[in-house]
């Protein structure tokens, strides 16, 4: 696993990316897979079916794994696994942008069904 990072790099573009993303601006749980203990909130900054992008406050090395929890609508809550594909540090502090590649779902066996029924309701 490279954990190796060029804070200069831009974050991923448009063209990499697998699924085309929304702005979401929400609270999301987490807790590392490594470590349960390890756990907390965070602000997200956009989503599609395949990942989100995320405010953290600590680092994580690319290929950490996170259960993630994000709440759609209402009352949907969606418990998914994350795998961090990218990292930047953003400017001027010791926050970080993360890039999370969802990788299976969580404890709820539907899960991917209702992120891509609330991304699609999103969409123009």
């Amino acid at each position: 696993m490279d954990t190796n990072l060029n804070f200069s790099q831009p974050i991923p573009t448009e063209e990499q990316r697998k699924s085309p993303r929304i702005s979401f601006r929400e609270s999301v749980s987490f807790h590392q897979m490594k470590d349960p203990r390890r756990f907390g909130g965070c602000l997200s900054l956009d989503l599609s079916e395949g990942g989100i992008r995320v405010y953290f406050d600590q680092f994580l090395p690319i290929g950490s794994l996170l259960n993630v929890q994000l709440q759609l609508g209402d009352k949907h809550i969606v418990d998914l696994t994350g795998r961090v594909a990218w990292v930047v540090q953003v400017p001027h502090s010791e926050r970080y942008q993360l890039g999370l590649e969802f990788i299976e779902p969580g404890p709820v066996a539907d899960a991917r069904s209702q992120l891509r029924n609330y991304f699609q309701s999103r969409r123009f």
